[in-house]
C-alpha cells in the first residue's frame, strides 16, 4: 500500500521527500536458552581471516537468543527511537515488508549494540557466540558429524542450487538442522554475527557463516568487520 502525506493542498508519495514508513508486524521477543559456565574448548582451525588457535576458555553462565534478530524486532527499536535505521539496498532486509520474519542485516556493530542494550541484553563475546554453537564436545558445526541434518541457509544448501542462484536470507529459525546442542539456531548460515570481541587491528569480530557462503567455513570462521561498513552477509543476536 502507498503512503500518501498531505502538505498544504498538494498530497505527496512518501518516497518523493517525506520518510516511509517501517514495515510493521508482530513483535515477538527472542527467547533465549541458558549455557552453564564452565571450562570450553575452543579454536583449533584456522578462518579465512583471522588465527583461531585451539584453546580452553572459562565462561560464566551466560542465556543467549535462540535466533537471530529478525527486521521486525530491530525495527521496533528504531521506532521506539532507541535505535537507527538499517541501510536500504539490494539483499538489505529492514526497509521489505515482506521480510520481516528474516535477520536485519545491513547494520553497523554500533546499531547492534544499541538495540540489545535497549532490551536490557549485550553482544556475545566470540567465545560466548562459539561455545554456544560447539557445545562442551567442541564439534565443528553445529550438529553431531555424520547426522542427518537440514541443510543450513547458505550458498551450498538446498535453498541455494548454486552458489550463482542465491537470493537473500531465510526467515530466522527456518533451518531447525542448523541447531546447536544448546538448541541454538543459524548459527552456520543465513548471515554472520557480530560479537562484542575485536581483532588486535580494532575491528570488530563477526562469527558464522552466511546466506552467499557455503557452510565450510564452520564455527571457527573469524571474520573482521569494517566499523564504518554494513553487509548484506552480516546480522547479530544478544546474550546476557
Amino acid at each position: 500500500m502507498v503512503r500518501l502525506a498531505t502538505v498544504g493542498s498538494c498530497l505527496l508519495l512518501a518516497s518523493c521527500g517525506a520518510t516511509p514508513l517501517l514495515p510493521s508486524g508482530p513483535v515477538t521477543p527472542s527467547r533465549m536458552v541458558d549455557i552453564p559456565g564452565g571450562t570450553y574448548r575452543v579454536g583449533g582451525a584456522i578462518g579465512w581471516s583471522l588465527p583461531a588457535p585451539e584453546r580452553e576458555v572459562t565462561l560464566r553462565p551466560f542465556a543467549i537468543d535462540v535466533t537471530e534478530v529478525s527486521v521486525a524486532q530491530y525495527n521496533a527499536c528504531v521506532r521506539s527511537g532507541a535505535c537507527t535505521r538499517a541501510d536500504g539496498g539490494a539483499f538489505c532486509n529492514g526497509d521489505n515488508a515482506d521480510r520481516l520474519d528474516h535477520p536485519i542485516n545491513c547494520v553497523l556493530r554500533t546499531q547492534a549494540t544499541s538495540y540489545c542494550r535497549w532490551l536490557g541484553k549485550r553482544l556475545p563475546t566470540e567465545d560466548e557466540w562459539e561455545v554456544a554453537g560447539r557445545g562442551t564436545d567442541g564439534r565443528p558445526m553445529p550438529w553431531a558429524s555424520g547426522s542427518s541434518h537440514g541443510r543450513p541457509c547458505d550458498a551450498s544448501g538446498a535453498q541455494r542450487p548454486t552458489f550463482e542462484s542465491y537470493s537473500g536470507t531465510c526467515p530466522v529459525g527456518a533451518s531447525p538442522g542448523d541447531a546447536s546442542p544448546f538448541g541454538v539456531l543459524d548459527l552456520a548460515a543465513n548471515v554472520g554475527e557480530f560479537t562484542s570481541s575485536t581483532a588486535p587491528s580494532g575491528e570488530p569480530i563477526t562469527r558464522g557463516g552466511s546466506w552467499h557462503h557455503s557452510v565450510l567455513p564452520m564455527l571457527y570462521d573469524r571474520i573482521p568487520a569494517t566499523p564504518d561498513t554494513t553487509s548484506v552477509g552480516v546480522g547479530f543476536r544478544c546474550a546476557r
